[in-house]
């Protein structure tokens, strides 16, 4: 329907691969440095095969052959499908991939974010298997609290907190217009001079 990029994903994935190196990048002031992809020369071909979260069969395994007929070297898929890992040769994914792999290509594949133990996808042993990377900079961000006790955590939070504030559940502090019960899901935010969580 549209070549553009519908919610980041493509683009965020495009800089992680060959992304130019930003001198001075940070978030909000935090973990300023040197931002790069992991090879800012690479020549990227992108294939859209998803929209607005779907990702059909026909559309990835379309994209793949697409890519194979162009020559790339390296197919590079962040997506997957849903934990846990089906049969191989039932999932489009891990079909299109043998497909590449025996035309030579080397095909790189998200482990997938699911948290859970045993939830890995992409696993057949046709995929390079990539999980999450890991990063040289801490985001510490504690909460302290009243009893002096301190909960350690990781946050990016720019905010500095110059004195307490109450800790209540975010269903009790919704903001205007929004639901309780969608307020409750919310990580935690200060609103009205309390810590909500």
């Amino acid at each position: 329907r549209s070549a553009r990029d519908s919610d980041g994903h493509g683009t965020h994935t495009a800089s992680t691969i060959a992304g130019s190196t930003v001198a001075n990048a940070s978030l909000l002031g935090i973990a300023k440095g040197t931002a790069r992809g992991g090879a800012p020369s690479a020549r990227l071909s992108i294939y859209k095969t998803c929209w607005f979260g779907f990702c059909s069969d026909a559309d990835i395994l379309s994209a793949v052959d697409d890519a194979i007929h162009d020559g790339v070297d390296i197919l590079s898929l962040s997506l997957g499908p849903n934990p846990p890992q089906p049969i191989y040769f039932e999932d489009a994914v891990s079909l299109g991939a043998f497909h590449a792999f025996q035309k030579g290509v080397l095909v790189s594949a998200s482990a997938g974010n699911s948290v859970f133990p045993r939830t890995a996808c992409n696993v057949a042993p046709w995929i390079l298997t990539v999980a999450a990377s890991s990063i040289d900079r801490e985001f510490s961000s504690n909460i302290y609290l009243g009893n002096s006790k301190v909960l350690k955590g990781s946050s990016l939070n720019p905010i500095k907190m110059e004195h307490p504030y109450g800790l209540v559940y975010g269903s009790a502090s919704a903001a205007a217009g929004v639901s309780a019960v969608n307020a409750r899901y919310s990580l935690c935010y200060v609103a009205d001079h309390k810590l909500c969580c």
